[in-house]
């Protein structure tokens, strides 16, 4: 395929191009993308120590949740627990 910043969603297999871990990839790879992710995963940080703080487990739990349709459980553990 190419390098993976020049790879483009039609470069991949049509049974694979919706895949949200092959779409993270792409993202991954991309400059414009990646400010894009780092503002995300900032903002979701800094929402889910403001829920956790006013003891808002439900809210945190959804924080959790919206961050997974997107990034990995392992981004999660390493980017926004800073584990």
């Amino acid at each position: 395929m190419g390098k993976a910043s020049e790879v483009v969603k039609d470069d991949i297999p049509i049974e694979y191009r919706d895949d949200p871990k092959i779409l993270a990839v792409l993202a991954s790879h991309n400059p414009k993308d990646i400010t894009k992710r780092e503002e995300s995963t900032k903002k979701s940080k800094q929402i889910l120590y403001k829920k956790l703080t006013e003891g808002d487990i439900q809210s945190s739990v959804k924080v959790y949740e919206e961050y997974m349709k997107i990034f990995s459980p392992g981004d999660f553990f390493d980017k926004i627990l800073d584990l």
